[in-house]
């Protein structure tokens, strides 16, 4: 099932000391379909506090974005259409610093963004770290990979998730 977060107070939280953190590789990736909202909401993210950490979020204007609270990559596409998306934030490390957005399998943008801080201390799910940013609508099949996936294997997660869709 999916997760329902209404914009207001809802979220999930816990820590873990499992997540890639600073300087690694990673990919944050879900299944969104998005409410309605015209502020940064929070999908996803996860570090030591509300400026040291690693986010899958909404813009103000509906669009997917990675990184951090200080540096990240936007997508072009609005997702607030009422239906289920596939969002994937991918970082490579420090070797590029090069993160790039995913939305339905399409690379919408890519670029450079500053190293994160991010630990692996605390997650919150649908809300920033520090309580803000409350998503609206529903979050499904949140994924962390230790590593940055190439596009091959987001078309093949976007894919195999297509066959649920119906589903939901």
């Amino acid at each position: 099932y999916a997760g329902s977060f209404d914009g207001t107070d809802d979220y999930v939280s816990g820590s873990t000391a499992d997540l890639p953190s600073g300087s690694s590789p990673r990919t944050l990736s879900a299944w969104v379909k998005a409410g309605s909202g015209s502020q940064s909401r929070v999908i996803l993210q996860y570090g030591a506090s509300s400026v040291s950490n690693f986010q899958l979020t909404l813009d103000g204007s509906n669009r997917a974005a990675v990184g951090s609270d200080n540096s990240s990559i936007t997508g072009t596409s609005s997702l607030s259409d009422g239906q289920w998306h596939y969002v994937a934030g991918v970082y490579e490390g420090t070797a590029t610093n090069i993160a790039r957005i995913y939305v339905d399998g399409i690379l919408e943008n890519s670029g450079a963004i500053t190293t994160p801080g991010a630990t692996s201390e605390v997650f919150s799910l649908g809300s920033s770290l520090a309580g803000g940013g409350h998503f609206n609508g529903l979050i499904d099949e949140t994924s962390v990979y230790n590593r940055a996936l190439a596009i091959d294997e987001v078309n093949k997660v976007y894919s195999e998730g297509l066959d649920r869709v119906g589903l939901w």
